[in-house]
C-alpha cells in the first residue's frame, strides 16, 4: 500500500463520513505481517472497541467448522442427521450444504421450527444453516459454540476483544444505532436466543478492529491439505447469480463457499463477506494476490438507504487498493434525498388513509347503502388495511425481522391500518345509532 493510496483512502472515507451520518466507523488494512492502515471515527471508537459483526461472523464460524472437521476426522459430506438426530426430513443434508446454503432451508426459517421450505441443492442464503453448524459442533464436542470458537480461534490468535454476543458480553460492544425516518438514534442491541433468526454463529460474533485484522491475516495464510483458502472456496463453493447475498462489490455473480464470496475483477481475486444487522454493519476482505486484508465496521444500520451507501464505501476502498480506476462516488445529497423520497411516500400514504374518514359514507343522501358503497367500504376499510398489515408477510418476511430492520416503515403501515379499521367501525356504528 503506497502513500498515494493511503491519502486517496483518507479522502474517500472522509467524503463518506460527510455524506452518511455514521456515529462510528473503523477501517483496518493489513498485510501478512502488520497493520498498514488504521482509521477510527466517532465518540469512544478505538482499535480495541468490539463491534457486532453481522454476517461476517459466518466466515469465523466456517473456520471453526474446518478446525472441527479436522480435529474429529469428519468429512464435509457427512449427513447432519448423524449429529443432529432431532432434525426431521433433513437426513440428506450434509455439512457442506450448510456451509454453502444449499440445504433447502429457506431464508427466514429458524432452527427451532425447520420446515425445509426451500429447494435442496439450490443456493438460498439462510442464517439457520450456520446456526445448525454450531449445533453440530456442540453435539459432537459437548462444548458450547462460544467456548469452542474462543478455544480454536480467538484465544490462539490473541483476539482478546472477541466473543459471542450474550447477556454477559453485551455491555462490551460499542453502542449500536438505528435510523428512524432518516434520523439516527442509539438503540439496544437485540440479544440472540434459540428462537431468533440471527444467532451468534450466523451474525452475532463480535470483534474489535485489531482482532479482526489478526483473524484476516491468519486467513490470508490459511491452508488445508495443501489448498489455500481461495482454492478451497472455489473447489467447495457454489456458483451464485443475482442473489441479494452477493450483490454489490462490483457485480452480482460469484462463488459462495465456507463463509466467503469469491469474485474476480481486473484479474484480481477477492474473497469477502458483508454483515448487516439492524444496528451494525461490517465488511471483511481478503485480496491474496496483493497480500492485503480489509476490515470495515460501522455501528449503524439503515437498511434501505444508509447501508447501501456504506457498501459504496466498501467498494471504493477495494477499488483504490487493487488499482481499479472506477471508484464509486458517494454524493453528500444522496442520503438525504433518498430518505426524503421514502418519508414523503409514507406521509402521502398516511394522509390518504386519514382522509378515509370523509370517504365512502355508506348511506350518503339515501337512507340505504348500495352494493357499490358496500364494495367500496370493504375495499377501503377491510381489504386495504389487511394488505398493509400483511405487506411484509406477503413478501415472506417475518414480523420479527421487519420490526427490527425497518421499524419506522412498519409503524406507518400499522398506523394506516388502524386508521382505516377504526374509521370503518365508526361508520358502521353511525348507521346503527
Amino acid at each position: 500500500m503506497t502513500n498515494i493510496q493511503s491519502k486517496e483512502i483518507d479522502a474517500f472515507i472522509n467524503s463518506a463520513i460527510d455524506a452518511i451520518p455514521m456515529p462510528g466507523l473503523s477501517v483496518m488494512i493489513t498485510n501478512k505481517s502488520e497493520n498498514i492502515y488504521s482509521m477510527q471515527y466517532g465518540y469512544g471508537i478505538t482499535e480495541n472497541s468490539p463491534f457486532a459483526l453481522g454476517s461476517t461472523s459466518k466466515a469465523i464460524t466456517a473456520t471453526a467448522v474446518l478446525f472441527f472437521l479436522e480435529e474429529y476426522n469428519i468429512e464435509m459430506t457427512t449427513p447432519i442427521c448423524k449429529s443432529l438426530s432431532w432434525i426431521d426430513g433433513g437426513c440428506g443434508i450434509t455439512i457442506k450444504d450448510l456451509l454453502n446454503h444449499t440445504s433447502g432451508i429457506a431464508t427466514y426459517e429458524t432452527i427451532d421450527n425447520l420446515k425445509f421450505s426451500g429447494t435442496y441443492g439450490e443456493f438460498e442464503y439462510s442464517n439457520a444453516n450456520y446456526n445448525l453448524l454450531a449445533k453440530i459442533i456442540e453435539s459432537v464436542t459437548g462444548d458450547p459454540f462460544p467456548n469452542y470458537v474462543d478455544k480454536q480461534i480467538f484465544s490462539p490468535l490473541k483476539m482478546d476483544n472477541s466473543f459471542a454476543l450474550s447477556g454477559d458480553t453485551i455491555t462490551k460492544i460499542v453502542q449500536g444505532h438505528k435510523t428512524f425516518f432518516g434520523l439516527v438514534f442509539p438503540c439496544k442491541t437485540k440479544l440472540p436466543d434459540e428462537t431468533t433468526w440471527i444467532q451468534a454463529p450466523s451474525g452475532y460474533l463480535c470483534a474489535s478492529p485489531v482482532d479482526m485484522s489478526m483473524y484476516l491475516r491468519f486467513m490470508l495464510d490459511y491452508s488445508q491439505d495443501g489448498q489455500r483458502l481461495l482454492n478451497l472456496v472455489k473447489n467447495t463453493g457454489i456458483q451464485v447469480n443475482d442473489s441479494p447475498a452477493i450483490e454489490g462489490v462490483y457485480n452480482n455473480s460469484g462463488i459462495y463457499g465456507l463463509g466467503w464470496v469469491w469474485k474476480t475483477t481486473n484479474g484480481i481475486d477477492i474473497l469477502y463477506h458483508t454483515g448487516k444487522l439492524s444496528d451494525f454493519c461490517s465488511l471483511s476482505v481478503l485480496i491474496p494476490q496483493k497480500d492485503i486484508t480489509i476490515s470495515v465496521m460501522c455501528n449503524m444500520g439503515d437498511f434501505f438507504v444508509g447501508t447501501n451507501q456504506i457498501e459504496k464505501l466498501y467498494e471504493g476502498i477495494i477499488s483504490i487498493l487493487i488499482g481499479n480506476k472506477d471508484v464509486p462516488t458517494i454524493q453528500k445529497s444522496d442520503y438525504l434525498r433518498q430518505h426524503i423520497v421514502i418519508n414523503i411516500s409514507l406521509c402521502v400514504l398516511f394522509v390518504l388513509c386519514a382522509l378515509s374518514t370523509n370517504l365512502c359514507d355508506l348511506t350518503g343522501t339515501s337512507s340505504h347503502p348500495t352494493i357499490i358503497k358496500y364494495c367500496k367500504f370493504i375495499l377501503i376499510h377491510v381489504t386495504i388495511p389487511i394488505i398493509l398489515i400483511g405487506f411484509f408477510r406477503i413478501l415472506g418476511i417475518p414480523y420479527e425481522i421487519v420490526t427490527d430492520f425497518v421499524p419506522d416503515i412498519f409503524a406507518i403501515l400499522i398506523a394506516c391500518s388502524v386508521i382505516l379499521f377504526l374509521t370503518g367501525a365508526w361508520k358502521l356504528v353511525s348507521i346503527v345509532f
